[in-house]
């Protein structure tokens, strides 16, 4: 394809994860940075972009934040004004399905209560989430529930935590504690693993009206309150020798818990690579951004280090997969249990490889 050429209908749309493609750590893998910006550049003499967007199970801050930090760690912030940088609008973090208008419709007037390692509370807020609780202020609401590791927070900040609350919602707290129904938890990125979190999250998962001191449901009953997980990464990769487990190790442990206790499983809505519903939302901003410029897409493009989140992911969704050996997979061959449809050695080697597939006459 000559991209001089004032005839372009179609581009192709290039997804890249971020963790073992692009930075290792805090360590820029090879050419990233000089990739990365050139794809961010307009490719024809009417400014059009290839759709791209960076998709990664991280998060905890704004999608904003994270480009902004990512540019920093790729030196883009040294840019004249004039160059390109990443936006907010090209992140995909785990919990960017938490920012679908239909999610936001349901629970915009119902109690959430939200959990991760960052900023998650204010990542709800933003995206319009009015009666977000983080689950430290619920343990500070009632120091009953979760006793023995609620001694881990002072005195003065339980205290602060309450005085939010009642700022936020603009009601006594003892209104609010009556009120406190939850329809969802939404665990943003991970969480913080503690005996309080635990018993919390039980306590509202087995509640039949989502308060904490609710009647418990049984087997029989339907559960009350949909718990949304939006990063399923057992492990992932940084300069460490060998991968570090990751946020989906919380999940696990609470399942079993609260099998333990009440005798039966809950059921989850995960969010996050591999899964169906992240690759869907991909790709429907991916066409958004296509349908902004009256372009079409001609193929939806991976790029991955992790066979069981990246690859597998894109195989399922039709997309073509290609797996990089930056990051978590290191062999010289293909994965046997997820096959990616071509296997290169970095980013950079796979944007030159699609470019070819596309016709574009561009090298990188």
């Amino acid at each position: 394809m000559d991209l001089t050429d004032s005839t372009i209908r179609k581009l192709p749309a290039i997804v890249i994860d971020n963790d073992g493609v692009i930075v290792k750590g805090r360590t820029i893998i090879g050419r990233a940075s000089h990739v990365v910006r050139t794809l961010l550049e307009p490719y024809s003499p009417q400014n059009l972009h290839i759709p791209m967007m960076i998709l990664t199970n991280g998060g905890g801050i704004p999608e904003q934040e994270k480009a902004e930090d990512l540019n920093r760690r790729l030196d883009f912030q040294q840019n004249p004004e004039n160059q390109p940088k990443l936006t907010g609008e090209h992140m995909f973090l785990c919990h960017t399905p938490l920012s679908d208008p239909a999610i936001i419709e349901e629970y915009k007037d119902k109690y959430v209560l939200v959990s991760g390692f960052f900023d998650e509370l204010r990542v709800a807020q933003l995206y319009g989430y009015k009666y977000a609780v983080h689950v430290e202020e619920l343990a500070s609401i009632f120091p009953d529930q979760a006793p023995n590791d609620l001694l881990l927070v002072s005195q003065e900040k339980q205290e602060k935590h309450k005085e939010n609350v009642e700022k936020r919602f603009q009601k006594p707290i003892e209104d609010i504690m009556e009120e406190l129904n939850f329809a969802a938890i939404f665990i943003v990125f991970g969480n913080v693993f503690s005996s309080m979190t635990l018993q919390v999250f039980s306590d509202i998962i087995g509640s039949q009206n989502g308060h904490p001191k609710g009647k418990r449901i049984t087997s029989k009953d339907e559960q009350h309150v949909k718990v949304y997980s939006c990063n399923r990464d057992f492990i992932w990769p940084n300069t460490w020798p060998t991968p570090r487990y990751g946020p989906k190790i919380f999940l696990l442990a609470l399942r079993s818990i609260y099998q333990e206790y009440y005798g039966f499983d809950f059921k989850v809505i995960q969010y996050g690579k591999p899964e169906k519903l992240t690759f869907e939302f991909t790709e429907t901003l991916l066409k958004h951004k296509a349908a902004r410029q009256g372009i079409d897409i001609s193929n939806y493009y991976m790029i991955g280090d992790t066979p069981e989140s990246d690859i597998q992911g894109a195989n399922n969704q039709g997309w073509v997969s290609i797996l990089v050996r930056t990051g978590i997979h290191q062999g010289p061959g293909n994965s046997k249990e997820h096959p990616a449809t071509h296997v290169v050695e970095d980013l950079e080697e796979a944007i030159n490889l699609i470019f070819k597939l596309e016709n574009i006459s561009k090298q990188i």
